[in-house]
């Protein structure tokens, strides 16, 4: 059931919002009020009409939005032009969803939702509602209001399938009538089918028989070309005779051949190896000059390394010589030393008791 409406800038509202009783709703003023505005704010939602900016306020600027909300018991539904663009929405218990207008069609979502027909607006300028019709007209919307129009499309829906269906059985009656006619004219076609048959079966015996025809020819060329050939080897035929003894002598000769061959081989075996026996010599002497080589060579070698421990030896004697006149030395410092501590002091540097030159020379010595 519709609630309210909310019109902002359409035509002389600005901004207007009204509310509506159960039932019937009358809406009444005076002139250029805005009543005519009111439905045509509700057929701009429902209708999509009028299209343009024709709805637009004089009293809003071009850029502002243009907006028809209904709130019904189940939610609103909401329609707002801005900038060109017409969008529907919907926010009901199921949710919220917007809805894109194309041309001048409203979305289907849309018209389920609203379940308004023009039965519900009337302006006062339309005829009396039902009082100017016809029985027939009255009957017809009594039934849409309650439902039972559904009745009437249906058996509308229904003669129109059977009159449909009636001209279909005609119309495939008749085609069944010619097409039957038409298999009767062509009954000869089994007929010809089967001589056609025969025909190909006949063309293929045909064509088997000329196969084997061209077959037999081609044999028959070749029997004509091997009996030339023996025509023509007939006199050699009869040269066997004394080709058969050359032939012989050949075949020894051959075989005669084949032993010089291989002897020839032999004798070239039998000079490399006397080449490699000499080669084999000659290595061997140098293999002894070198084993009297080498045994020079470690001789030399180990007398290298005697002169070497010699050398070694001389350098270590050489150094201790060198220390042991240090040695010397110092020991002569000292007992220098020592015996001027002895000579000036005359006193034992151990018991601090005097001592006489001939001890301090006993003790120097």
């Amino acid at each position: 059931m519709l609630k309210s409406i909310s019109i902002t800038n359409f035509q002389s509202h600005r901004n207007t919002r009204i509310n509506f009783s159960d039932g019937l709703n009358i809406i009444s003023g005076s002139s250029d009020s805005g009543k005519s505005s009111i439905v045509r704010a509700l057929r701009w939602v429902t209708e999509n009409r009028p299209a343009g900016d024709s709805v637009r306020s004089w009293d809003c600027k071009k850029n502002d939005e243009i907006s028809v909300g209904l709130e019904f018991t189940e939610g609103l539904v909401c329609k707002k032009k801005i900038e060109g663009r017409t969008k529907y929405s919907i926010d009901s218990n199921k949710g919220s969803f917007d809805f894109e207008a194309v041309r001048s069609d409203v979305p289907a979502e849309i018209t389920e939702f609203l379940d308004l027909s023009e039965f519900n607006l009337q302006t006062q300028h339309d005829p009396y509602f039902l009082l100017n019709d016809s029985p027939g007209e009255v009957a017809k919307k009594l039934n849409y209001l309650v439902g039972l129009d559904v009745i009437d499309t249906i058996f509308k829906n229904l003669n129109s399938k059977i009159l449909f269906t009636k001209r279909k059985i005609e119309s495939t009656s008749s085609d069944a009538a010619d097409i039957s006619k038409k298999i009767e004219e062509l009954s000869w076609i089994d007929d010809a089918d089967r001589k056609l048959t025969n025909i190909e079966n006949e063309d293929e015996k045909i064509k088997n028989d000329r196969k084997k025809l061209e077959e037999i020819k081609e044999l028959i060329n070749r029997y004509s070309l091997i009996q030339k050939d023996l025509d023509a080897i007939q006199p050699l035929i009869s040269l066997e005779g004394i080709i058969a003894p050359i032939s012989k002598e050949l075949k020894d000769l051959l075989i005669d051949r084949k032993k010089y061959s291989e002897i020839c081989l032999i004798v070239q075996n039998t000079e490399k190896i006397g080449s490699e026996i000499i080669e084999k010599d000659k290595l061997l002497k140098a293999e002894n000059n070198c084993s009297l080589l080498r045994k020079e060579i470690s001789e030399y070698i180990s007398c290298q390394q005697k002169i070497t421990e010699i050398s070694r030896i001389i350098n270590l004697a050489s150094a201790l010589k060198q220390d042991m006149n240090l040695e010397q030395s110092n020991a002569k410092k000292n007992k220098e030393e020592l015996s001027k501590i002895f000579t000036e002091n005359k006193i034992c540097p151990m018991c601090k008791s005097k001592i006489t030159e001939e001890k301090i020379r006993e003790i120097i010595k």
